[in-house]
């Protein structure tokens, strides 16, 4: 599972290392919620928390209107009893629906960096969608929201828990 990650990881770089030098990578930064909903026995508990994130993205074109844009984010949620930071792997795609407004879409990868008990994954899978727009050539700001598709409960029980995260954020082109 770690090497999963550290080759997602790695990805990113270099792919932000290559689209780095057509001055298309991106520092970003914003504001997380997460929502957890908990199932078991037919009932359903819920739960939320926010933070923030901050990292890089790339972009390539891949058509006029259609580009990659493979990022890196580390966030960081407040819960009351601790404080939860996550690496985000998203793997969208943009697609410029005019020339300053774009909608975006596909998986995410999440890893976990805190220590967690053994009925539970680090590694997690989500689908994403959002919406973006172009202030200026340089500064753009965008939403997204990613549901998570595989059980984040590993264990023997009939226990569901999954992870729903909106990230709100802004990014300067470089």
């Amino acid at each position: 599972m770690k090497k999963i990650i550290l080759t997602a990881v790695m990805a990113v770089v270099s792919v932000t290392a290559l689209v780095a030098q057509e001055n298309a990578v991106s520092a970003k930064a914003g504001y997380t919620l997460i929502g957890a909903k908990i199932s078991s026995d037919g009932q359903d508990f819920t739960s939320s928390a926010s933070g923030f994130h901050v990292g890089v993205e790339a972009n390539f074109e891949l058509s006029d209107k259609l580009y990659a844009a493979p990022e890196l984010l580390f966030t960081m949620v407040f819960e009351e009893d601790a404080d939860v930071k996550f690496l985000q792997v998203p793997l969208f795609l943009k697609y410029y629906a005019s020339d300053k407004f774009y909608v975006s879409g596909g998986p995410q990868v999440t890893y976990t960096l805190e220590e967690i008990g053994d009925d539970f994954t680090k590694f997690n899978i989500g689908f994403g969608a959002g919406l973006g727009y172009e202030f200026t050539e340089r500064f753009y700001g965008n939403f997204r929201t990613v549901y998570q598709l595989n059980n984040y409960y590993t264990g023997d029980l009939d226990i569901k828990s999954r992870n729903t995260i909106f990230n709100l954020g802004f990014g300067f082109k470089f």
